[in-house]
């Protein structure tokens, strides 16, 4: 923190993304004027910001209709009405709540619904409460490919920020991923890498920005990328491409692994991707050849019935060409973190027994025996099955979800069929939401809980010691607005209060309480104690360093792969324990022109869902702020011109996008960057304009074209969001919010 005349300038990093861009905050008369990237920090390196961060104080920081005090529901469920009522009596209503519900329907009426480092205390309290289920973003995110490195390698090595090496690597695989509208920092490495000679491969069903800046592109089928990566695969063995030494001394499965890849022809695997013979043996030549070489796994390749498989064939990738920990390549994040220290996942973790329930509870986790390796035995983050738990709030199977604690998820716009979520969230006893604004899905809660801004609280990003050897603070610079507070100090008022009232909390496998602690800095202190530090002393230097590990740890003599044998599992023996495929397989997306192909008579087209250039938007958030609004007011349907012309479509028409299950609307870019077979939608709509109680929910949320009842993928129960069928046409009348343009007047 340093002074200036009447401004006062604090370090923070900031979190309106998961990159972690270092900042500083400029602070006079106690309110927030002005934010500018942290020369100091490796990841913003300079004044690099993307807009979120830039346009937050009056996007959601001082934004007008910020939530500002605790809200009661006021009339039926739904109605979005409310009255003010103070803390005190919001918490002690909460906690009389929960005991009754607690003493009529059992601890596993209980639920919370999650995401990021400021879930933690709230993971906890629906331990002490005796239940297993926690609904985690992460499963409609990156978990699919984070749980495939854990099962095939022992550690995460192929997202952003958790292993890709890019800066310092001479071939780049970006595969699903558009950094340079989503990943900042990392774009600017890769372009340094460029610079320095590297070649850049993206793999993508859109020429996205990242795709008309690379070398090679691959347009390959939505859906069909675990086929392109069991091509890539085929080639390197049957060309004695791969790392022998590394295979070999490194390796278990690699004969199994020969014997699959025969299976295929690439004259097949080019019929299923959609991508040239030529073109994958090219860029298998190129990945294996150029050394190092780093691969991305993004979330484009992680929302599908085969996600699975196709996590699994990156790692394979990273593992076969000699790039696993290498300079350049695709690091062991876990590895690297900081020594000792407790971060929100290690909370979540079966290696820690005592933040963890008994066994016997474990068991009941909702999708627990469906989906091992999501929500079961071999899960490494101990999370419940989203769209099964939702189900069990809807008709009480397989046993009923009662209760509630929402972190500002918006289950309405990010869950598949939200007509099912919202009669779901409708019949629940108790609905606590925390959140900056209200949203559609705050709005079905009992109590709408204002939380404070990462601007206005002490915290540990989620992202400690992944882009650096150190760990940063976010610290607070500003008082809460309103009477916000920390959603992680309300939590610990909420146990306490339970416990004062005679509540009776379940402990841990261990036999120790899962809460200890009574304020935010005495938990951030038992996160730091293991690494030797406190909570006043990171926030005093903002950074304390820690010794960054050699690569290729695997050269030390005691090292083992934290795998069943020890060695990188290309055939998965944790997969065959469980019944699953041991070896990644292409599955067809249960919904396309090949696996449904009368149903593609009436349907023609494949609809995937991805975001647009721009970043105004994280997921469902900034539908609200004007800056963002003016850059991108509507959701958008890329479409290509051949397609569009026989249905009477120019660009910016709004557009009926449908299938079976419902229609949406979004305005039509006419574009040659996607192919004449596929349309692509944005997710996360809705439109605060039209007011409650549904906030233009019903309009353009791309998941009212999908389906709670899957097929999901197998093995983690990942949903099909990215492959459907769908017909366009255009729209006679022009929507009445299209009028209620409330950005042009701020």
């Amino acid at each position: 923190m340093k002074k200036s005349k009447n401004t006062i300038v604090f370090q923070s990093v900031c979190q309106e993304c998961y990159m972690g861009d270092g900042v500083l905050v400029y602070v006079k008369n106690g309110k927030v004027i002005k934010i500018k990237g942290d020369p100091a920090s490796p990841v913003t390196e300079g004044d690099n910001l993307c807009s979120k961060c830039r346009n937050v104080i009056n996007g959601t920081l001082y934004n007008p209709d910020r939530l500002k005090y605790p809200l009661k529901r006021r009339g039926k469920k739904g109605e979005d009405k409310w009255e003010r009522i103070s803390w005190d009596q919001a918490i002690d209503e909460i906690t009389d709540q929960i005991i009754r519900i607690h003493e009529q329907q059992g601890p596993l009426a209980f639920a919370a619904s999650v995401d990021g480092w400021h879930y933690t205390l709230c993971c906890l309290l629906m331990r002490a409460l005796g239940s297993p289920n926690l609904l985690k973003s992460m499963q409609h995110c990156e978990g699919p490919s984070r749980v495939m490195d854990l099962a095939v390698i022992g550690d995460i090595c192929t997202q952003f920020g958790h292993g890709p090496d890019t800066k310092d690597s001479k071939c780049v695989v970006i595969w699903g991923q558009n950094p340079p509208e989503t990943h900042l920092p990392q774009w600017r490495w890769i372009q340094e890498a460029r610079k320095n000679g590297a070649i850049l491969i993206t793999i993508d069903p859109r020429n996205i920005s990242v795709a008309k800046q690379a070398d090679v592109w691959l347009q390959v089928r939505p859906g069909a990328d675990g086929a392109l990566a069991l091509g890539m695969i085929k080639v390197m063995i049957e060309e004695d491409l791969y790392d022998k030494d590394f295979v070999n001394h490194w390796c278990h499965g690699l004969e199994e692994l020969k014997a699959h890849v025969k299976n295929d022809s690439l004259e097949t695997i080019e019929a299923i991707t959609w991508v040239p013979k030529k073109d994958i043996i090219k860029v298998a030549r190129l990945y294996a050849g150029i050394k190092p070489a780093s691969l991305v796994s993004g979330i484009g390749v992680m929302q599908g019935y085969g996600s699975t498989a196709t996590g699994h064939a990156h790692s394979i990738l990273v593992a076969i060409t000699g790039n696993l920990d290498v300079q350049g390549g695709n690091l062991l994040s876990g590895e690297r973190k900081p020594p000792g220290f407790y971060s929100a996942y290690e909370f979540l973790k079966p290696s820690y027994p005592k933040h963890l329930l008994p066994i016997e509870i474990e068991e009941k986790r909702i999708g627990y025996n469906e989906f091992p390796l999501w929500s079961g035995v071999k899960a490494p983050i101990s999370a419940c099955h989203n769209e099964l738990a939702i189900k069990a709030m809807h008709t009480g199977k397989p046993y009923p979800i009662k209760a509630l604690i929402n972190h500002g998820t918006n289950l309405l716009t990010q869950f598949p069929e939200p007509r099912t979520v919202y009669k779901a969230l409708k019949q629940l006893d108790l609905s606590i939401h925390f959140n900056y604004m209200m949203t559609p899905t705050a709005a079905l809660a009992d109590y709408v809980l204002p939380a404070a801004h990462w601007l206005e609280r002490d915290e540990i990003p989620l992202i400690a010691g992944l882009w650096q050897p150190a760990i940063e603070a976010r610290v607070q610079t500003v008082a809460p607005y309103g009477e916000s507070r920390n959603e992680q100090q309300v939590i610990l008022d909420i146990y306490w209060q339970l416990i004062e009232k005679g509540f009776k909390p379940q402990k841990s496998r261990t036999d120790v309480d899962f809460i200890q602690w009574r304020i935010i800095p005495e938990f951030l202190d038992y996160c730091l104690k293991g690494f030797g530090a406190t909570w006043e002393g990171l926030k005093e230097h903002h950074v304390l360093p820690f010794p960054a590990k050699p690569y290729r740890l695997y050269d030390q003599d005691s090292f083992k792969f934290k795998t069943p044998t020890g060695k990188v599992e290309l055939f998965s023996t944790t997969m065959e324990q469980l019944g699953l495929d041991p070896l990644p397989n292409h599955r067809e997306p249960p919904e396309s022109p090949i696996s449904t192909s009368e149903l593609a008579e009436e349907y023609p087209l494949i609809l995937m869902e991805a975001r647009v250039k721009g970043g105004a938007f994280m997921h469902s958030s900034n539908r609200w702020a004007s800056w963002a609004r003016k850059s991108h007011p509507y959701p958008q349907m890329d479409i290509h011109p051949d397609t569009a012309e026989p249905l009477g479509i120019k660009s910016d028409d709004w557009v009926w996008i449908e299938n079976p299950r419902g229609k949406i609307m979004h305005k039509a870019r006419i574009t040659k960057d996607i192919d004449k077979r596929v349309v692509s939608c944005e997710p996360g709509w809705w439109y605060p304009e039209k007011g409650g109680p549904f906030y233009g929910v019903w309009e353009s949320n791309i998941n009212l074209l999908n389906s709670l009842d899957g097929p999901y993928d197998p093995a983690q129960g990942t949903t099909n969001l990215r492959t459907m069928l769908c017909k366009v046409s255009k729209v006679k009348k022009e929507p009445d919010f299209n009028k209620k343009q409330f950005w042009l007047s701020t």
